[in-house]
């Protein structure tokens, strides 16, 4: 079972890309005063294998109430001292910045 959200920044705004066990969504978040905050997130409706979390992740990402980093990992707190969820730097991510890096090298050595 895998969940995990990435992040990025397109048209000044943030949106989130969750992989949700066997179902991938997209939606947006808002980072102010020490709080995180999802919008609304549209997954795929896959029917994850028996004993997956998908329903119970996709509903704490919406109660999240506050967030910390903490040795390299991105902790998400939820209310009422009912549990955290915690993030690692995963290949997808890794891929992904390097992915950028590699276009924007694209860009910078093109004949201007």
């Amino acid at each position: 079972m895998v969940e995990s959200v990435c992040a990025d920044a397109k048209n000044g705004g943030w949106g989130a890309r969750p992989r949700i066990d066997c179902n991938t969504g997209r939606g947006s978040f808002e980072i102010e005063a020490g709080k995180l905050k999802f919008g609304s997130i549209v997954s795929t409706r896959m029917a994850c294998p028996p004993g997956s979390l998908d329903g119970v992740f996709s509903r704490d990402l919406q109660r999240v109430a506050s967030f910390f980093l903490n040795a390299g990992r991105l902790n998400l707190e939820l209310p009422y001292d009912s549990g955290t969820m915690q993030f690692r730097v995963g290949q997808y991510d890794r891929r992904a910045r390097q992915s950028a890096f590699r276009r924007r090298q694209a860009l910078n050595d093109r004949p201007k």
